[in-house]
């Protein structure tokens, strides 16, 4: 049996993520935990502006080496001038600086697992692949399929993901339609795909809070039914609204959500059209104090629309259906395949087709409230993140 100490000298772990949020990517950031956990080094490239963003949050932050990569004042100014147009060859641009930049920034001295979390940092792991020998591997984020393109830039984009996403020594996906729609699409091997849910780290706990109760002075007895997420059309923001005249009475909407000012007072505006009971909560958690809100509620939501297929078949990379599990919160979700087998065949939720099935999904949540509970409680131990991310650790240390 290999020892911590001995582990920690096999390799480091590099990821690549261009993206800004890195406070909010839960699966990326329970990721550097574990291997730090594990013994690990952990160098974690990314748009993370903390003077800008804040704090990345979590005791994983006092771990890894963090890069914050910057863009030229030159490509800063096209992006502006070209942002009317669509800015698409800035976008090409931008993704092959953050590529560079990661290249000449890796230690080429030592031996790596370098891990990209999308096009970009697919690009820059294999960049620097090419000269230290170490294998990479792709743990998608977001998927980034050819039915969905419609610009040039995008296609070239595409085919150079299908083309590295090949010589990855695997691509990680968040459930099995995903990995399917993304092995089809890369022409990848099956036995190459393994599959990480985006649940949070730890055990189920249902233990209730009193958060929003507080927050909001909302009397016991009236059911809370949370919303989570950013102002968005693949959310279906306004949708969740709409529906509420249906509902039973004694149900609140709390739409816990983020945005402009502009799109929140719109929101908030369009919410007057109604004459139920709906309440906002704009103040943003941090990362390790988020579960106290999921269990806060009685009901969650996790509904996508199908604007694409990133979105359309969400599944298990959503990561508020696993964090409403973990809390014990049975929760409505799509009738995707990925999302009916997990929350019908675990008894954890209720899967609908179209919003206007939620007040009907509510009713039979109410009338076994307690069950649904239990069955979360007894289910979620399949999806950890612990588990699951613990095995794909594992398959990586086997393969080299």
């Amino acid at each position: 049996m290999i020892s911590v100490k001995t582990k920690g000298n096999l390799f480091d772990v590099v990821f690549y993520i261009f993206y800004e949020k890195l406070d909010v990517l839960g699966p990326y950031l329970n990721a550097f935990q574990m291997w730090l956990d594990r013994g690990y080094n952990v160098t974690v490239f990314s748009l993370h502006n903390e003077r800008i963003c804040g704090a990345i949050p979590g005791g994983s932050r006092q771990g890894f080496f963090h890069h914050c990569v910057s863009f030229p004042a030159l490509i800063r100014l096209m992006e502006k001038v070209t942002k009317r147009h669509g800015g698409s060859i800035t976008k090409l641009l931008k993704m092959v600086y953050f590529a560079i930049y990661c290249f000449f920034h890796t230690d080429k001295q030592k031996k790596h697992v370098l891990i990209g979390t999308d096009p970009p940092g697919l690009l820059a792991a294999f960049f620097a692949s090419k000269i230290t020998k170490d294998p990479y591997v792709y743990s998608v984020q977001e998927i980034f399929l050819s039915a969905d393109i419609k610009k040039a830039v995008d296609r070239l984009i595409k085919y150079l993901e299908r083309k590295i996403n090949k010589g990855a020594l695997f691509t990680v996906e968040f459930d099995e339609t995903r990995a399917a729609l993304l092995a089809k699409d890369n022409s990848l091997p099956p036995e190459s795909m393994l599959v990480v849910p985006n649940a949070p780290i730890g055990s189920a706990n249902g233990e209730r809070s009193s958060y929003l109760r507080e927050k909001f002075n909302i009397p016991d007895d009236k059911k809370i039914a949370l919303y989570t997420g950013g102002i968005a059309d693949y959310n279906l923001t306004y949708e969740h609204i709409e529906s509420i005249e249906t509902w039973p009475e004694n149900v609140v909407l709390v739409m816990h959500c983020w945005g402009s000012e502009e799109e929140i007072a719109r929101l908030k505006k369009f919410a007057q059209k109604f004459n139920r009971e709906i309440y906002f909560s704009t103040e943003m958690l941090p990362f390790q104090e988020i579960d106290q809100l999921y269990r806060s509620a009685d009901i969650g939501f996790a509904l996508y629309g199908d604007q694409d297929l990133n979105h359309k078949y969400a599944g298990l990379s959503s990561g508020k259906l696993f964090n409403f599990m973990q809390a014990c919160v049975p929760v409505i979700t799509n009738a995707t395949p990925s999302c009916i087998k997990a929350v019908e065949k675990t008894g954890c939720g209720i899967y609908i087709k179209e919003t206007s099935e939620i007040d009907k999904a509510i009713q039979e949540i109410l009338e076994n409230q307690e069950n649904f509970r239990q069955n979360c409680f007894k289910a979620f131990p399949m999806f950890s993140y612990d588990k699951n991310h613990g095995k794909l650790m594992g398959a990586i240390e086997n393969a080299i």
